[in-house]
């Protein structure tokens, strides 16, 4: 995300957020202390995030909207949310709001309505079915995807090269809300990192080949991380030496955005005592 989109997008997704807060409130403080979301519930949410992606593949928009709804529903029980973290109660109301967007836009490209959906279909997946979600098939995908990239930088192809990228980025943010939600944070800062240095080594192929194939050489290693294949990789690679100047004081200010975001939140919910603690 980029500049005033970026926020907008940002400010939308926090208030999609707090909209939902009140029902799980509502919940928290009905519930027993140790109470988490049933099977049943979880699978009724993957249920109907399953009938959304039909629905999307099928270009019914009504019925996308029409399950969304459920989705949201479901969500907002608050039950649900009691067994994630706050990173990720924020990443399926990213999701959330990513088919909504879709689904509302002007002009509604059939394409974005269908990735929009794999990725809340995906997300529900994690909740119903923790042990073996769905998203880590997309292992192999990411992984033809960088080895493109890696046979365009090859050849010396600049517009090969960023096309490669893009489909990487594309297949990525797909799988992210699932990622975040069962992945360490490390996991998810790392490729965010790697990702944003890689879309801006597009146009610096032939000014900087070293810095790009160092960067190629981290992605084995950032995939394998996020995927849970390499469990005592280094939090960032050898492509965070060769980023410029203006990439690193970008990612130095992301970072310190979301320590702040986050340990404002945590100190939130303690104030107000939300949900019980995790045991």
């Amino acid at each position: 995300m980029n500049g005033v989109a970026g926020i907008i997008r940002v400010l939308l997704c926090t208030a999609l957020l707090f909209a939902l807060l009140p029902q799980a409130v509502s919940g928290a403080y009905e519930a027993a202390p140790a109470q988490t979301a049933t099977p049943t519930q979880q699978l009724a949410l993957d249920q109907a995030a399953v009938a959304l992606y039909k629905h999307a593949k099928e270009g019914n928009i009504i019925e996308v909207r029409r399950r969304l709804a459920e989705v949201v529903q479901l969500f907002g029980t608050g039950n649900v949310q009691k067994a994630m973290s706050v990173e990720g109660i924020h990443a399926f109301s990213g999701a959330i709001l990513d088919v909504q967007e879709a689904v509302n836009a002007a002009a509604i490209s059939p394409e974005a309505v269908i990735q929009a959906a794999a990725g809340l279909r995906l997300a529900a997946d994690v909740l119903a079915h923790p042990k073996e979600p769905l998203w880590q098939q997309y292992y192999k995908i990411l992984y033809e995807d960088l080895k493109e990239a890696e046979n365009q930088f090859t050849k010396g192809s600049a517009s090969g090269f960023a096309q490669a990228v893009g489909r990487l980025e594309d297949h990525y943010n797909t799988i992210r809300p699932s990622a975040i939600i069962s992945m360490p944070p490390s996991a998810v800062n790392r490729t965010d990192s790697w990702l944003s240095f890689m879309r801006g080594a597009g146009g610096s192929l032939n000014s900087d080949p070293a810095a790009v194939r160092s960067a190629l050489t981290a992605g084995r290693e950032t995939l394998n991380v996020l995927f849970g294949r390499e469990k005592d990789a280094a939090a960032f690679g050898p492509f965070m030496l060769a980023a410029d100047d203006d990439a690193l004081e970008w990612l130095i200010g992301c970072v310190i955005l979301a320590a702040l975001v986050y340990a404002g939140i945590r100190k939130y919910r303690g104030e107000h005592s939300f949900f019980p603690p995790a045991r």
